[in-house]
């Protein structure tokens, strides 16, 4: 397969390879990071409901401090994956990428920061709203640079092909049901956000596996 012109691989591919390589392993490491620290919180916060609280509601309260950080782990991650797919995604694609994960990351840094409202209040308080929109921002973003991602993934080995495209199906789909419970007001809101989290960042992991691992751009 050809190397598209716009392609960073013609310039030191030994180099960018590695660093490419490092950027895949940091996104993985960033998904680990946050599950490893959202595993935690539900084992010392048991009297929150995983059906009906939302990730963020950890943020506030008791080991608050873990939350927060599983949010920074995951703009680290979302970072890293915007160096590792450079080399292996070919223009516009690529651009659109760097565009769509940085937001994402931002909006992480800045859920981190402005934490949620516990109880929720109507109207909220401008820390919850900035919250909520910065959440929101990155779930769409993310959603959207797996969507713009999946033409990249075509040759690759079937396996690799066909899960990049479940996980970004499988997080559309969540990103319906999650919205539609959320205004609803039903239950279950709560075990919708974390199928949404689940998908997005496998999808995360495994775009970061596969760039790190990548020989040549699509």
């Amino acid at each position: 397969m050809a190397v598209p012109s716009d392609s960073p691989t013609s310039l030191a591919p030994t180099s960018v390879n590695n660093s490419r390589a490092r950027a895949g392993r940091l996104a993985q490491a960033g998904v680990a990071v946050f599950v490893v620290l959202v595993a935690v919180l539900h084992a010392v916060r048991p009297e929150m409901s995983p059906l009906t609280d939302p990730l963020s509601n950890y943020a506030v309260g008791r080991f608050g401090g873990l939350m927060t950080a599983a949010f920074v782990a995951n703009a680290v991650g979302f970072t890293a994956l915007t160096v590792a797919v450079r080399p292996v995604v070919a223009a516009p694609r690529r651009q659109a990428m760097t565009v769509l994960l940085a937001v994402a990351a931002l909006g992480m840094l800045v859920a981190a920061v402005a934490r949620t409202d516990v109880p929720a209040t109507t109207p909220p308080t401008t820390t919850g709203l900035i919250h909520t929109i910065a959440a929101l921002a990155a779930f769409l973003c993310l959603g959207a640079a797996g969507v713009v991602s999946l033409p990249a993934f075509r040759p690759a080995a079937g396996p690799v092909r066909g899960a990049a495209t479940a996980l970004v199906v499988g997080a559309l789909v969540a990103l319906v049901v999650f919205g539609a419970l959320t205004f609803g007001g039903s239950v279950g809101a709560g075990l919708a956000q974390r199928l949404l989290t689940a998908f997005l960042l496998g999808w995360v992991a495994l775009t970061g596996g596969w760039a790190a691992g990548s020989v040549r751009p699509s």
